[in-house]
């Protein structure tokens, strides 16, 4: 039972595996109808160098006897008499091993091949490519973009009549081409030229005592771009510290110019309406001057740090030398209420 089971498993495997296949099978043997209708047309049209490769590609395709046979007669009347003559003879080979039936449809094609291999094999000529003595191991032979193994140098080998191209490379040497050409029932030796890989070319000593050339340091141009950002910075915030600045004495000045109508319109914490309106008025003025003046200083204060930080480039031809130590600059402004008639405001520093 087990037995059954695994040869029914096997069964269904195989028939998978034939389903799936059966798909790309069936568009291979359509490409090559198509492939073997045009070759035989272009044949036919006395265009061999286009219709033999198709009909070589139809039978790679589709292997059929017929195919094969109809290559053969197309590469013998493109005159490549050697390629005609192997295909005439793979040709006899597939129809020896075919059944009784299959010959009998073959109508007569194996005694036609046989009278053409047999009249095409003495015109076929025989090339004999050597290497020279010393050749360096590994040197690459071909013929025609057909690679030559060491068993096929210095034998006698069926070439097609016409211009061949040879070309040989030793390892790591420069590729030698050879263009020559061969007549029907001519059998030609020749031995080829190789050429070797270049020597090495030793790097040329340094003379006793020689010093290395000196390579001069980059330019600071990462010290001058930095300094030139700060430079840029401190002119920009200290633009913005001297208008809080002016900004808070301005402000200032207001509220302080208030201080009379105050003194005239109020008594002690009693006011009447304009004296009301004064008081706040100077209040708002003398927080706006507080504000303005603190931004100021900050501003003022942060311009001078960027200024005396930023690094200077060393004159030409000067050795470059610490920068001496500044001291920093001290600012302090304040602002002071009078009470309700007004306020004042002081600025001092020292640079």
């Amino acid at each position: 039972m087990r037995r059954y089971r695994f040869a029914l498993a096997c069964g269904l495997g195989a028939m998978t595996l034939v389903a799936r296949a059966a798909p790309v099978r069936a568009q291979d043997v359509a490409a090559a109808e198509a492939l073997f209708n045009r070759g035989l047309a272009e044949m036919q049209a006395g265009r061999y160098e286009s219709g033999c490769p198709a009909l070589s590609e139809s039978y790679r395709l589709d292997p059929r006897p017929g195919t094969l046979f109809t290559v053969a007669e197309c590469e013998a009347r493109r005159g490549r008499i050697a390629t005609a003559a192997t295909r005439y003879g793979d040709y006899l080979a597939l129809y020896a091993r075919l059944t009784p039936d299959a010959q009998a449809k073959q109508k007569g094609r194996n005694k036609i091949a046989a009278q053409r291999k047999a009249a095409l094999t003495p015109d076929i000529p025989e090339l004999t490519l050597s290497l020279p003595e010393g050749a360096p191991p590994g040197t690459v032979v071909k013929r025609d973009d057909l690679e030559l193994g060491a068993p096929m140098l210095g034998v006698p080998l069926p070439t097609d009549p016409g211009e061949h191209v040879v070309t040989t490379q030793a390892p790591g040497g420069p590729l030698t081409e050879a263009r020559l050409s061969i007549a029907k029932g001519e059998k030609k030796q020749i031995t080829l030229e190789v050429k070797a890989a270049p020597p090495e070319t030793p790097a040329a000593a340094a003379p006793p005592g020689a010093q290395p050339p000196r390579v001069p340091p980059p330019p600071a141009t990462d010290t001058a771009r930095r300094g030139s950002w700060q430079t840029t910075t401190a002119f920009v915030v200290g633009g913005v510290g001297i208008a809080g600045l002016a900004l808070g004495g301005v402000m200032g000045g207001l509220a302080l110019s208030k201080k009379a109508t105050v003194d005239d319109n109020c008594d002690g914490t009693l006011c009447n309406h304009e004296g009301k309106l004064a008081a706040d008025s100077s209040r708002t003025f003398a927080l706006v001057s507080t504000i303005g003046v603190g931004v100021g200083v900050v501003g003022v204060g942060a311009a001078l740090v960027l200024l005396l930080a930023a690094p200077s480039p060393p004159a030409r031809g000067a050795s470059a030398s610490l920068p001496r130590a500044a001291p920093a600059p001290r600012v302090s402004a304040g602002a002071w209420s009078t009470g309700d008639g007004g306020g004042m405001i002081g600025l001092q520093g020292a640079w």
